[in-house]
């Protein structure tokens, strides 16, 4: 309820008590619940509210170092959809109506939690990428995308889809798939994980194995969000408004009606894990403090972390990647490259050689020699 409501109904409830009517007593009675129910309820969801960092903030200084590897993949898939399906179930009806057929400059202010599930899609996919590049040993940095990799399969086993693609976004923005020798660092096992995935979720065929998928399984489920909104739009955008015979095209309403009414239906399902409130040690760098004190240190529930997923902007992640690249290629022109150790059958057949060469050039030596003998008697006669 708003402010703006809350305030007329305060006004309506003092003009009806100073009127001398004894009817109006029960309407008091009744509007004073509604109010308290009101505030209550957006008191609640206040402290509810999931917040998702700015994408235009440079984080490159807020972001907490946190020991992901000492988590467990079943864990972190359970934490992150947690948050994802309370996302998703805070979008009402209306605004995918909103979102169809509401002019750009009012959809974003109809369409906020439609808004804030596309912005958490854009938060883990970047998050992923950024656990992985501000890695700095090549051998934490594999284990680290093997974890990622983990995660996203755990989240397609408890049919979290739209976490799934997050993380295989983050796999595949510029500054993580360019890392090709982390990449072939990466045990045949994992690959395997990683291309059942990514099959599993292929665009190929308008994601013909993604929607077989879906349609087998049984909530609760989050489905992949983009490409609900992709077929919203081509039910909406592929089916005429007015017909040719001039009359409203009923149909098409109805074939919107019944993709959002099943959407609906899904929405209600709730996962039957706890979020876990197990403290964590978290570090971030301070820039304002030297040396020593460089390194801030706090504790945070693991639950409200993978709320908050702090992460690196594109350019800082493209800035890591082409550092952990210049490091690589330094570290490759350092190797030694030892001599070819020529076995004894080489050595025997490049003495023959040799020596063949050797008495090749003897001959000429003295097949010259005579020729120049020759001549030398040729012009004495």
């Amino acid at each position: 309820m708003s402010s703006e409501a809350l305030k007329n109904l305060n006004s309506l409830l003092d003009t009806m008590q100073n009127s001398d009517k004894a009817q109006c007593q029960s309407y008091i009675d009744q509007i004073n619940s509604l109010i308290k129910y009101g505030i209550r309820q957006s008191e609640e969801e206040k402290e509810d509210e999931i917040e998702i960092p700015d994408k235009n903030k440079n984080l490159t200084y807020d972001v907490d170092l946190v020991d992901i590897l000492g988590i467990s993949s079943k864990k972190v898939a359970q934490q992150l959809t947690l948050v994802d399906s309370k996302l998703w179930r805070a979008i009402e009806s209306q605004e995918y109506a909103h979102f169809l057929w509401d002019s750009k400059d009012v959809k974003d202010k109809n369409t906020r939690n439609i808004q804030k599930f596309i912005e958490r899609f854009n938060q883990i996919s970047f998050w992923v990428s950024t656990m992985i590049c501000k890695t700095q040993t090549l051998k934490t940095r594999t284990n680290i995308l093997e974890k990622m990799i983990k995660v996203a399969k755990y989240c397609l086993e408890i049919q979290n889809f739209n976490t799934t693609m997050a993380i295989l976004s983050g796999l595949n923005m510029a500054a993580v798939s360019r890392l090709k020798g982390t990449w072939m660092t990466l045990s045949t096992k994992t690959m395997n994980i990683y291309t059942e995935i990514e099959e599993a979720m292929s665009y190929k065929c308008n994601y013909k194995n993604y929607r077989e998928l879906e349609y087998n399984a049984k909530p609760p489920l989050i489905p992949f969000f983009g490409l609900l909104l992709k077929d919203l739009t081509f039910m909406n955008d592929g089916n005429q408004k007015i017909l040719k015979n001039e009359l409203i095209n009923f149909q098409k309403s109805r074939v919107i009606y019944t993709k959002i009414k099943s959407v609906n239906l899904i929405q209600k399902n709730l996962y039957n894990f706890q979020p876990d409130n197990t403290i964590i040690e978290t570090t971030k760098l301070n820039p304002t403090e030297s040396n020593a004190e460089n390194i801030v240190k706090h504790e945070i529930e693991i639950y409200e972390y993978f709320k908050i997923l702090p992460h690196y902007t594109e350019m800082t992640l493209l800035e890591l990647s082409r550092k952990i690249e210049n490091c690589n290629a330094k570290a490759y022109n350092t190797i030694m490259v030892p001599p070819k150790v020529q076995s004894k059958s080489n050595l025997e057949t490049v003495n023959e050689n040799e020596k063949i060469n050797s008495s090749t050039l003897k001959n000429e030596k003295t097949n010259q020699v005579k020729n120049s003998n020759n001549l030398i008697e040729l012009f004495q006669q």
